[in-house]
């Protein structure tokens, strides 16, 4: 007798145990862990505070700063030189048909262009960041725009410019700047305007105020090389 009450009571502890796991896991489930679509952050949460708004523009930086990593080198993509794996030591004489219409360069940097644009649009309409983090983080979305730019425009002289976040709606079919000038004249404006709004603090692999000012002289360098590039074009 006392046997079969000793099996009863464990059963019915166990049934109790397992009642309140399962409600304890529904609770939670309705609360705390209440994680859907569990594949993706609504763009609500990413700019509804500084903090959420800076992860996504420190994810950024990884698409856009890479490019500028080393110290000087040679050009790999000049009229005599195009490389096949992106570093000097493979390029060769380019004395033959190698581009097509798929050939890339660095051109494709839409997705980043894209990400940039979603800071300044998204922090700018956001009601949870105050309006002097919005105009510092605004400005580093442009540095970051500069900069992705930039890296085209010294490999292709010639950008499609993009200052906004396009829908399916938005005429796709955009064309690019008429001649390296043009496409300067964005860069610089844009690293003017963040120049302007961007904090003096050093941070670790963050732009600051000094930073965006070093690489405007680096563009302005550049861009000067083709202060008369129409002209020529028209010999």
């Amino acid at each position: 007798m006392i046997k079969t009450d000793y099996k009863q009571m464990k059963k019915n502890i166990l049934l109790a145990t397992g009642l309140a796991v399962a409600l304890f896991v529904s609770s939670c489930k309705k609360s705390v862990l209440d994680t859907e679509p569990y594949d993706k952050v609504s763009e609500a949460v990413i700019w509804s505070s500084k903090a959420n708004a800076e992860t996504f523009i420190f994810s950024t930086y990884g698409s856009v700063m890479g490019s500028f990593q080393g110290g000087a080198s040679t050009d790999t993509r000049t009229t005599n030189l195009l490389a096949f794996d992106g570093t000097y030591n493979g390029s060769a004489a380019f004395i033959n048909e190698t581009l097509t219409r798929n050939s890339d360069l660095g051109f494709n940097n839409w997705g980043t262009i894209r990400r940039c644009n979603q800071i300044i649009t998204q922090v700018a309409a956001s009601a949870g960041i105050s309006d002097a983090d919005k105009k510092s983080l605004i400005a580093e979305g442009k540095f970051l725009r500069a900069m992705s730019y930039f890296n085209i425009a010294r490999n292709t002289g010639r950008i499609v410019w993009i200052d906004k976040v396009l829908n399916p709606d938005d005429e796709l079919m955009l064309s690019s700047t008429a001649n390296p000038t043009e496409s300067y004249n964005y860069i610089i404006k844009d690293l003017e305007d963040a120049i302007a709004d961007l904090p003096v603090t050093k941070v670790s692999g963050r732009a600051n105020k000094y930073a965006a000012a070093a690489f405007l002289t680096e563009v302005c360098l550049q861009a000067l090389a083709y202060k008369n590039y129409p002209a020529a074009a028209d010999v």
